[in-house]
C-alpha cells in the first residue's frame, strides 16, 4: 500500500562561500546585496524554500511471486522562493531567475532535506 504527499513545504539554509560557489551566482547575489547597501556577502545565508510532492510504496516481497513487487519512491522538489538573510532583521527576496540558479546549484542538498507530511 502506497503513501503519497503533495506540496509539502520544506526549506534549506545555505551559507554563501564565494570561493566555492559559481562566480556567476555570487556576482548576482553581490549585485542584489549592493542595491540594499550591503558590501560583503561572504558567510551570509540564503534560505531556499521549496515544495515536495511524491509517492512511496514499500513494495511487497512475500506471498506468491506474481503478487510481489519492488519498492517504489518518487520525490519531486520545486522551488517556491529564495531569500538572502543579511542579518536577523533583514530578509531580501531574490528574483526568480537567481533563486532558480541557486536552487539548481544546491539541488543535491535540497533533496536531502527531510520533510514531514
Amino acid at each position: 500500500m502506497g503513501h503519497s504527499w503533495k506540496d509539502v513545504p520544506g526549506s534549506l539554509y545555505v551559507e554563501i562561500l564565494t570561493a566555492e560557489w559559481p562566480k556567476n551566482i555570487t556576482e548576482e547575489i553581490a549585485k542584489v546585496a549592493k542595491k540594499n547597501e550591503i558590501d560583503e556577502i561572504e558567510g551570509m545565508e540564503i534560505e531556499i524554500v521549496f515544495l515536495s510532492s511524491g509517492y512511496h510504496d514499500e513494495g511487497k516481497y512475500y506471498g506468491p511471486w506474481e503478487d510481489s513487487y519492488p519498492e517504489e519512491y518518487e520525490d519531486e522538489r520545486t522551488l517556491e522562493y529564495a531569500d538572502l538573510l543579511a542579518d536577523e532583521q533583514t530578509r531580501i527576496v531574490l528574483n526568480k531567475e537567481l533563486a532558480e540558479q541557486i536552487f539548481e546549484y544546491k539541488y543535491e542538498e535540497v533533496k536531502e532535506v527531510e520533510i514531514s507530511d
